[in-house]
């Protein structure tokens, strides 16, 4: 159980600004509540049952395989993503009130320094988050810290000539799409260059982008730019890096998605309070350590077991044109 002091450190890091891009964690977590457990290692028959029991996945329909070396896996662990942020004895003398204000309220010197250090761990712990997030979006992959790669079944793919003109095209995968998964996509996305390509045939036109509305709309904390064509909303995907910092982008590209198909999955913390060792069902746990006798320095800890998982892979469906100069 949480101590009444990470109680309070938790309300501080939700109020805390995500300063880092969060657009795949969002999509990821949209519409649906996260699967959640105690355990280290998230068993796969959990998550379906849990997706089963809140309409997520089909009745009947089976959970994703994954694959490690070729072999399959019934469970993931994920890593634990953690920082720490050092401080001082020192910090915590400094509690007289009155000296910072914060949103016209005074705070103590030692409210704000550990507010400052909580700031710095969102930031880590969101960033690598995002960055497992997208990994699964493009690749349908989780990469542990040692370097092994989780596989899971693949988005569905397809090939376009762009000879029918984008908007046919589109009308066509996603009819495909619909017979496939027994659903709509939730979003339509396009990479920039198509959308860059799009836009140039619509200026070229004798009514500048008469038929097009062009716009910008919030996902998470991040911006991203969107064309309405026909009714329907085609977002510009934004690029992203996976789990070992290596880029992942987008090129030729529509892709179709549903919420449906990916969920965010939270392991078990390990945690200590008075001395006593317990596991916490919780996406993120900050604690502090004793201050050591000679140096004086503590640690405030961030803590989270993330991982988002493919519930029905092929709700994204990836369709890249062949040539895209032949896009109309």
């Amino acid at each position: 159980m949480l101590s009444i002091e990470q109680i309070d450190w938790l309300g501080a890091y939700q109020l805390a600004p995500i300063a880092t891009m969060n657009f795949f964690t969002t999509l990821a977590a949209m519409g649906k509540s996260p699967f959640t457990t105690k355990a280290k290692t998230i068993l796969f028959d959990e998550v379906k049952n849990a997706a089963s029991q809140a309409k997520i996945l089909p009745r009947n329909a089976e959970f994703p395989v994954g694959k490690k070396d070729g072999v399959k896996q019934q469970a993931v662990t994920p890593d634990i993503i953690k920082d720490s942020q050092v401080f001082s004895a020192a910090d915590d003398i400094e509690t007289v009130p009155g000296q910072v204000y914060l949103q016209g309220k005074p705070v103590s010197n030692a409210d704000k320094k550990r507010n400052d250090r909580i700031q710095k761990l969102k930031t880590s712990i969101e960033e690598k988050r995002e960055a497992v997030s997208a990994e699964m979006f493009f690749k349908q992959t989780y990469t542990s810290e040692d370097g092994t790669v989780l596989n899971f079944t693949k988005g569905a793919t397809a090939s376009l000539t762009a000879a029918k003109g984008f908007d046919a095209e589109a009308r066509a995968q996603e009819t495909a799409y619909q017979k496939e998964n027994k659903m709509y996509p939730t979003h339509r996305f396009i990479s920039f260059d198509v959308y860059d390509k799009l836009v140039a045939i619509e200026e070229a036109k004798p009514n500048s982008l008469s038929a097009t509305t062009l716009g910008a709309e919030k996902i998470g904390n991040q911006e991203i730019q969107y064309m309405l064509r026909g009714g329907k909303k085609y977002y510009v995907l934004p690029d992203a890096v996976d789990c070992k910092g290596n880029p992942l982008t987008s090129t030729k590209q529509l892709i179709l998605f549903n919420t449906n198909a990916l969920m965010p999955a939270y392991a078990g913390l390990a945690n200590v309070v008075n001395g006593k060792p317990s596991m916490e069902e919780a996406d993120v746990i900050i604690r502090e350590t004793s201050a050591n006798e000679k140096t004086t320095a503590a640690e405030t800890l961030g803590e989270s077991a993330y991982v988002t998982l493919p519930v029905i892979p092929k709700a994204i469906r990836f369709c890249t044109f062949d040539v895209l100069a032949n896009l109309k």
